[in-house]
C-alpha cells in the first residue's frame, strides 16, 4: 500500500469469469448452489433466467479491482470505514486472510453478487476461472473510479437488471442497486471509459470485449501465485532428501521470487 505522498501507479483491473472454465473447475459448487434454490420464489426464477442467458455467453461475471500498491493509507481507511458502516468488513478481510496468501498477491476488488449485494474484497484472484485485463488511467480517473466504487459498498443486488438484461428490454439504471456488469460499467465510466453507452445496455461479454480492445489496455506480466507455489514445492521435493544440497533449493526459490518481482515491474503497451 502506498504512502500518502507517493506518486502511485495509475492502473485499474477488469476481472472476469470465463463460463466454460468456471463450469469445469467449480462444477460441484455450482450444482450445489442450483440445488439449494427454492422453486417457489421469485428470486429462483430470476436466477433461472440468468442461468439460461449465461449459457450463450463467454463470460458470466465481471468486476473491477485496484492494485493495493496504488492505494494510500487514506484510501484504505475510507474503504474500511465504509465496509464497517455497511457490515462488510469481515468480507473485506476474508480473502487476504486465506492460508498462504501474501498481501502482495491481493487487489482491492469491487463486485456485485446475487446473495450479498455490492462487496469489497482484499483478495487474490486465486480462482483459475478468472482472467484479468489491466487498463491505464490517469491518477484523477483512478481516484474518481475508486471514490465511486467505495460509495457503492453495501448496496443491494439488482436482480431485475441481471435477469432481464437485454433478453427483453434493458432495465432502467439505478444507483441504488447493482448487478455485476452495470457496477463495472459505472466504475469504468468514472475513469473515462465506455462513456457512450447508457448503463444496462451492455452485457458482460460486451464490457469484456470493449476493454480488451481498448487503447488503454496494458500487458502486465505477473507470475501467478499458483505457479510460484508450484515452483517452490518442486524445489522442496528435489532437495528434501539431500540436506547438504538444501542451499541450492533455497537459491532456486530465491530466483523464483526475483523473477516474480521483475514480472510485477514489467508493464508494456498491449494491443
Amino acid at each position: 500500500m502506498g504512502d500518502t505522498g507517493r506518486v502511485c501507479e495509475s492502473r485499474i483491473i477488469v476481472a472476469h469469469i470465463v463460463r466454460e472454465r468456471d463450469e469445469q473447475l467449480n462444477a460441484k459448487r455450482l450444482a450445489e448452489a442450483r440445488a439449494s434454490r427454492s422453486w417457489c420464489s421469485v428470486r429462483t426464477w430470476q436466477a433461472q433466467f440468468i442461468d439460461y442467458y449465461n449459457r450463450s455467453q463467454e463470460n458470466t461475471h465481471v468486476e473491477v479491482a485496484f492494485p493495493l500498491s496504488a492505494l494510500t493509507t487514506g484510501d484504505m481507511q475510507r474503504v474500511e470505514r465504509k465496509a464497517r458502516e455497511k457490515k462488510k468488513y469481515k468480507n473485506l478481510m476474508a480473502g487476504a486472510q486465506m492460508r498462504g496468501v501474501d498481501e502482495q498477491d491481493c487487489v482491492l476488488a469491487f463486485a456485485a453478487f446475487g446473495d450479498r449485494g455490492v462487496e469489497v474484497m482484499k483478495r487474490p484472484f486465486s480462482n483459475p476461472a478468472y482472467k484479468s485485463i489491466h487498463l491505464r488511467v490517469t491518477r484523477e480517473e483512478f481516484l474518481a473510479a475508486l471514490n465511486f466504487a467505495i460509495d457503492q459498498i453495501g448496496k443491494p443486488f439488482d436482480s431485475e437488471g441481471a435477469s432481464w438484461r437485454l433478453m427483453v428490454w434493458p432495465a432502467r439504471p439505478s444507483h441504488k442497486k447493482w448487478w455485476c456488469c452495470a457496477l463495472t460499467h459505472a466504475i469504468l465510466k468514472r475513469a473515462g471509459m465506455l462513456t457512450w453507452y447508457p448503463l444496462n445496455t451492455l452485457d458482460v461479454d460486451d464490457v469484456v470485449r470493449f476493454v480488451r480492445a481498448s487503447s488503454r489496455r496494458i500487458q502486465a506480466a505477473m507470475m501467478p501465485r499458483s505457479q510460484r507455489l508450484a515452483a517452490s514445492r518442486v524445489t522442496d521435493r528435489l532437495f528434501s532428501a539431500y540436506p547438504a544440497e538444501r542451499g541450492v533449493g533455497d537459491a532456486l526459490n530465491g530466483v523464483v521470487d526475483a523473477l516474480d518481482t521483475s514480472c510485477r515491474n514489467i508493464v508494456d503497451d498491449g494491443d
